[in-house]
């Protein structure tokens, strides 16, 4: 794209939390990750146009060390100069999943910067209502496409479920497909509201698979199913670190290595343990 700049409405959905990162947060994220990708100028404008009926002092812009690709601002006012150019508008009810933005930015309104500083208050629900409309006739293609419109507090619940959907990984096999990553999903959702890192969760986990091999050293039935039920439990709640981590950006290098490690002694014990 051609366009350097992003202009997001806010209002009050700009604090509604939904898979564990408020929704002005999410779309600063989605949009430096749109930029890193290349799909967008390498540098971005991410400008946030609060409505003009929040208080000033409930306004606020994303502060986040990951966004190394944005340019953070807020909206110019009346008594001060507006930058010119074109910017492609987004609205913080607008809920989008992972790498999913570049299927919708094209379609997102354009705006010219100067008009910000004509009449507000207008303009704000004018666009406002534009975008909405845009969303909704997208309708079911929109969410197959990976974005949807949060309207109200109460599609929270059922957004969260429809995001962390796609949270499974090519490589899942048939188990892991149809048990244990519903499993895990209403796991993560749990977890999602708390401040528990991928990281976190990953060492937390490890006693299941020491269990299990205690279990398996006892060498009679109960040990054996027992031991057994806790490696697949292990393997259940394994998929909760990733599941967070992609849901709030906090994929590492160091984080896929540590899982992998972790994956793979799980696996070493569970074999050492059947064979004792």
């Amino acid at each position: 794209m051609e366009l350097s700049k992003i202009l997001i409405l806010a209002e009050e959905s700009a604090n509604w939390k939904i898979a564990g990162l408020r929704q002005l947060d999410r779309l600063a994220l989605a949009v430096n990750e749109l930029a890193e990708s290349g799909k967008l100028e390498s540098k971005v404008k991410f400008i946030v146009f609060w409505n003009p009926e929040i208080a000033v002092e409930e306004r606020w812009v994303p502060q986040d060390s990951r966004l190394s690709c944005c340019e953070l601002n807020f909206a110019p006012e009346r008594d001060r100069p507006s930058r010119a150019g074109l910017a492609r508008v987004l609205s913080t009810r607008f809920l989008v999943k992972r790498r999913a933005l570049a299927n919708f930015i094209s379609l997102a309104p354009v705006l010219e910067l100067e008009t910000l500083i004509v009449d507000a208050v207008e303009l704000w629900k004018k666009l406002a209502h534009v975008f909405a409309e845009v969303c909704r006739d997208a309708g079911e293609t929109g969410r197959i496409a990976g974005w949807r419109y949060v309207a109200e507090p109460r599609e929270i619940a059922r957004c969260e479920r429809w995001f962390l959907r796609d949270t499974s990984k090519p490589q899942d096999g048939f188990i892991a497909r149809f048990l244990n990553r519903p499993i895990s999903r209403t796991i993560s959702r749990r977890l999602l509201k708390s401040s528990v890192t991928p990281n976190a969760w990953t060492w937390s986990i490890l006693v299941l698979p020491i269990a299990g091999f205690v279990s398996l050293r006892r060498g009679d039935y109960l040990g054996f199913v027992s031991g057994a039920a806790l490696f697949q439990i292990y393997s259940i709640v394994d998929g909760c670190d990733g599941e967070i981590a992609r849901a709030k950006y906090l994929e590492s290098d160091r984080g896929r290595r540590f899982d992998t490690l972790c994956d793979v002694l799980g696996s070493v014990v569970f074999a050492i343990g059947l064979g004792l």
